[in-house]
């Protein structure tokens, strides 16, 4: 294996009820300069649409016309279009440049209404990122996809129309944005392992802490929803549990698959566990993993 995935430093957990966040330190940090895909979007210096005017479920197209590369990734909402998406993949889109990316649907009710230009949305669930992750390995996966979304909305009590995913948010963003406080951004993390009833479901180290902190907000709205449908009991999991999840991480079966835009990509997966990593000049960009969710 050419890479290696960076050794961290698992920190004290932030805790609240069934969910623990561990913060994951490490003593590197890259110094790859690169816009992130939603500060990016908002300045108008990437754009998302559809491949055509007929539009293709599983592609978008995007382009960024910025001198810097954007790093976009995986599990990022993309809202829109004929129908709001779910990046499958983390990708590092050189300057000037476009490509086609690979998505999942995230909208089964809306197709033939299109919303012009994509907007970046929030980011998705643990619950939600392993079902893309495992369809994206398998070169399908969006039945499963469309069967998670139908079951969380049923499972928080959620209506929408178009089945949209991004409902689940809206409908109880109140709920959410209280429990946010609970967990603040974790000063000088570059990483985090989610536990959720005493079991790790996600890992995602990034090349720096700015990164993490940028995104942060993303991802403990994502986190939450998964958080809003279990039991609220104490968290049971230890720091060398994650530790040992991170081992494993390591020890995986990496095989290389061809990326979108700049880098090397591999993916493994092995029993419970669906693994990217994202290698761009001999930094790990993003390394994720997700583990099966016990309801």
């Amino acid at each position: 294996m050419c890479f290696a995935i960076p050794d961290v430093h698992v920190g004290e957990p932030l805790s609240c009820g069934s969910l623990a966040v561990f913060p994951l330190f490490s003593g590197n940090e890259s110094r790859l300069d690169y816009l992130l895909a939603h500060e990016a979007m908002a300045r108008g210096a990437v754009v998302v649409t559809e491949v055509s005017d007929e539009g293709v479920v599983s592609d978008l197209l995007v382009r960024n016309d910025d001198e810097m590369p954007v790093l976009m990734l995986d599990g990022t909402e993309l809202r829109g279009g004929k129908q709001s998406r779910v990046l499958n993949t983390t990708a590092l889109l050189g300057g000037r440049s476009e490509a086609r990316i690979p998505v999942s649907c995230i909208e089964v009710g809306r197709w033939g209404d299109s919303w012009g230009q994509f907007n970046s949305g929030s980011h998705c669930p643990p619950s939600l990122r392993r079902i893309i992750k495992e369809g994206s390995a398998s070169s399908g996966g969006q039945s499963s996809v469309w069967a998670e979304i139908r079951r969380k909305h049923r499972s928080l009590g959620v209506s929408s129309r178009t089945g949209d995913f991004g409902a689940a948010l809206e409908s109880h963003r109140a709920k959410v944005e209280r429990l946010q406080k609970q967990f603040p951004y974790p000063a000088s993390a570059s990483g985090i392992a989610v536990v959720l009833c005493g079991r790790v479901i996600a890992i995602d180290i990034l090349d720096k802490p700015a990164t993490l902190e940028k995104v942060w907000d993303r991802l403990q709205e994502g986190m939450l929803l998964d958080f809003l449908e279990v039991p609220d009991v104490p968290s049971q999991a230890t720091g060398s549990e994650v530790s040992a999840e991170l081992y494993r991480m390591r020890n995986l079966p990496w095989s290389e698959v061809k990326p979108v835009g700049l880098g090397r990509e591999y993916r493994a997966r092995d029993g419970g566990v669906l693994a990217n990593v994202l290698l761009h000049e001999g930094v790990v960009l993003h390394a994720s993993a997700a583990m099966r969710l016990v309801r």
